[in-house]
């Protein structure tokens, strides 16, 4: 009886030792909680790093696509407009006039010298104080192109025909099929695949589109010029009426469209007159600027763009937005200084490694 006592006890106690606690369930269960969050944190962060390095290899392929530009026109495509409100006026231009109109009449010059293209449809894509209204245009566009609708344009490719590379076949411009006015294709808005563009153009990521994948230019059509927008003009051939989409271009992983700017032409001195630093807070986004190399202040003659000579492109990063740019002549945007903070923070460039914060020393 002993034995069988000894042996029940000796049972019971081997049980307690193989059965968990409440206490050390507890702790299991917290270290796997544990664990589980930083395995999610790891994989939300790598898939963040993943996207970023997606976009800034889709910038580098922008950038060779418009050194490629230069190479066959021997000459940067020209934008100093900003992505929203009109373009940037260039004090020193005679009358205050923007240099736009002028860039883009000689870039055509260079580009297609025997083009015989209207200059009131260029003039009309320059934007103030150029702006006319064309035969057959409903909307004046006001700012021209922006910066953001630049870089499709100048990328998605011109037509063969030296004298009429917008009107001729293959060209951005498109007719009035069904005759109604209005210069849309009844088949197809844009007919991208069949031009001799500089970039390969994801179509599904042109924008804005509606569902059907035209350009949704409901809102421009109702007079809001920042939309949407589009530039009719009767051909110089035969009067006929054609409409030049104005599309922008987005990563995969983000709605906010590429911008692009010309740096080529122009200093920073030549956009505001001094002292009107409080006229660039107007601006979502403008060309980043920097110290001249060995300049120690930030007086208008020591301040030159980023990558001057060439061009600048940029993207707001994940977080979709621009955060506040400053004037021009701002110490918090003396590259790569900055301090970047808050939402620029994540903005991805053509000029820099990384991230705005990332580049910052």
């Amino acid at each position: 009886m002993d034995r069988v006592r000894a042996s029940l006890v000796r049972r019971s106690a081997a049980a307690s030792r193989g059965a968990f606690t409440l206490t050390e369930l507890l702790i299991v269960i917290a270290i796997i909680a544990v664990l589980a969050a930083l395995s999610t944190a790891a994989a939300i962060g790598a898939l963040r790093r993943s996207k970023q390095s997606q976009i800034q290899l889709e910038i580098e392929t922008l950038q060779a696509a418009l050194e490629e530009f230069h190479q066959k026109y021997n000459a940067y495509p020209p934008t100093l407009t900003r992505n929203t409100l009109p373009p940037i006026v260039l004090t020193k231009h005679p009358l205050g006039h923007s240099f736009q109109p002028t860039d883009i009449e000689r870039l055509f010059k260079i580009a297609f010298p025997k083009h015989r293209e209207r200059k009131e449809v260029l003039r009309a894509m320059a934007g103030t104080p150029y702006s006319v209204t064309l035969p057959g245009q409903k909307h004046v566009l006001a700012s021209g192109m922006n910066a953001d609708e630049a870089l499709v344009f100048w990328l998605r490719g011109f037509s063969d025909d030296a004298v009429y590379p917008l009107s001729g076949a293959g060209g951005p411009s498109f007719t009035d099929a069904d005759g109604d006015g209005d210069g849309r294709l009844e088949a197809s808005d844009e007919r991208l695949e069949n031009r001799k563009r500089l970039f390969d153009f994801d179509l599904e990521r042109l924008g804005p589109r509606t569902a059907d994948g035209a350009l949704d230019d409901a809102a421009f059509e109702a007079g809001n010029a920042a939309v949407g927008r589009y530039l009719l003009y009767e051909d110089p051939r035969n009067g006929q009426v054609r409409r030049i989409n104005l599309w922008n271009y987005h990563p995969k992983s983000s709605s906010e469209p590429y911008v692009y700017f010309d740096v080529s032409r122009h200093e920073p001195t030549d956009l505001f007159e001094s002292g009107s630093g409080a006229l660039g807070k107007l601006y979502t986004v403008h060309p980043v600027t920097k110290l001249r190399e060995g300049a120690t202040t930030l007086a208008d003659k020591n301040i030159v763009f980023v990558n001057s000579g060439k061009f600048q492109i940029m993207h707001p990063g994940l977080d979709g937005a621009w955060g506040d740019f400053s004037p021009f002549r701002s110490v918090e945007l003396a590259w790569p200084a900055g301090p970047f903070i808050g939402e620029m923070a994540d903005t991805l460039s053509n000029f820099g490694d990384g991230r705005f914060d990332e580049d910052m020393p």
